[in-house]
Order: structure tokens, then sequence, then C-alpha cells
């Protein structure tokens, strides 16, 4: 992409997040490998903190404008949702998991986030409108939950809500 359509697509983003009251800082990004950030997210998904742990990493890199690939930075952010990371961050726990993440990740042709992936079936790449998720989430369940159709007359018919007369 054009340094022109980045600036452009920022904008875009930015203007979405404004409308749902997220104040996106593009200028203010520390670009970093986020590695260190996906172990501290394994970390956190083992004491049921994942989601917090991720809002906060989201909060602090694109408002707030902080480097989430320095320790010291991901063990406060740890520290925020209530854990304590130290050890983990200083060592290489959770390495082997993120690996594998990242391995599943190439294997889908996931190149960039946000990626959302609906029944290993459906992907949708970057951020889209409402609606293009609503229309994926609409297939995964219908293919999932197939209507169950009942005619009448019919000496095997089952009916779901029993109140079919048979």
């Amino acid at each position: 992409m054009t340094r022109e359509q980045a600036v452009a697509n920022s904008e875009r983003v930015s203007a979405a997040g404004k409308a749902v009251g997220i104040d996106f800082k593009f200028d203010d990004l520390v670009h970093t490998n986020t590695f260190n950030a996906h172990r501290l997210i394994q970390f956190a998904a083992q004491h049921g903190k994942q989601d917090e742990v991720e809002e906060l990493l989201f909060k602090k890199y694109f408002t707030e404008g902080k480097h989430i690939g320095d320790i010291a930075t991901l063990e406060a952010i740890a520290k925020e949702a209530g854990l304590d990371a130290g050890d983990v961050l200083k060592g290489s726990d959770f390495t082997v998991e993120v690996r594998q993440d990242e391995s599943q990740a190439q294997q889908l042709g996931i190149r960039g986030v946000p990626f959302f992936v609906f029944d290993m079936k459906y992907a949708i790449s970057g951020a889209q409108p409402v609606e293009v998720f609503n229309q994926t989430l609409d297939k995964v369940w219908s293919e999932a939950h197939p209507a169950i159709v009942n005619v009448a007359g019919d000496a095997d018919t089952t009916c779901a809500d029993g109140s079919c007369n048979v």
C-alpha cells in the first residue's frame, strides 16, 4: 500500500473509532515486535484474563502510544489486570504457544490484523463494517444449525417445539 493509501486508511479507522468512543492516535504509535505481548496474552488466558489484557494492550498501544514491546510496559499492563507476569516475561514461557499461533496464521494466509476466522471456514480481514460481520455470523450459524422442516402427514415427523400434530 502506498503512503497515501496508508494515511487514508488510518483516517478512515480513526473516524470509525471516534464514532464509537475510541480515540486512535496513530501518530503516537511505537512500532515494535509484539511477540512478548502475545506471550502475555497466553499467560493471561490461563488466568481467565485474556480479554482484559488484550483490551489493555490495544488501549495502551493505539490510544496512549505505549511501547508494548517493552517488558516493563507489559509488566505494568499485567499488574493493571491483576496479574504478576514478571517471571513469565523475563523467561521463555509461552514461546511454543505463540509460535504455534504464528504457524497457524501463516497457514491461513493471515498477513495483517485484525483478522477474524469463523468456524475455520470463513475469514474477515481488516476493519470491516458491522454488516460484514453480521452476514458472516448469519451464514456460519445457518450452516451449523440447519432449519428443521416438518411435513404434515409424514409418520416419521418429529417436531422440535412439540407443537406438531402427527
